[in-house]
């Protein structure tokens, strides 16, 4: 399944996107999170930073072309850290500054989620 995209070309096959599912999921902070994505396109969050986090989203149901996106608030009194895990392929972490928000997105190759983008507000 990894290794497959959810979109089957070809002769009597649905291209139009009508079978492609949407998710949102809005976890509680924990210092580790790993949304468990099997659809097209998940929204994860806001997630309310309280504290450093690891978010490694989950790679079994996803396929190639699957879209996440993770949002991300910290109303604390300092930046705070967020740190992709092992299923995901990034720059690096994002810093939150405090009363700011972030993002981050990714796509699923068949293997790992690659982020694609981010953003952080100053």
């Amino acid at each position: 399944m990894p290794n497959t995209s959810r979109i089957k070309p070809g002769v009597n096959q649905d291209v139009t996107s009508r079978t492609l599912t949407n998710d949102y999921q809005a976890p509680a902070y924990a210092a580790t999170i790993s949304p468990i994505v099997f659809a097209a396109r998940t929204v994860i969050g806001p997630i309310a930073l309280t504290g450093a986090l690891t978010i490694n989203p989950s790679i079994a149901q996803s396929y190639i072309g699957d879209e996440i996106a993770m949002l991300f608030t910290n109303g604390t009194g300092g930046a705070l850290v967020v740190t992709l895990g092992a299923n995901v392929s990034s720059i690096g972490t994002l810093s939150v500054a405090a009363g700011k928000k972030g993002s981050i997105y990714a796509t699923f190759d068949g293997a790992t989620w690659v982020e694609t983008g981010r953003a952080a507000t100053i």
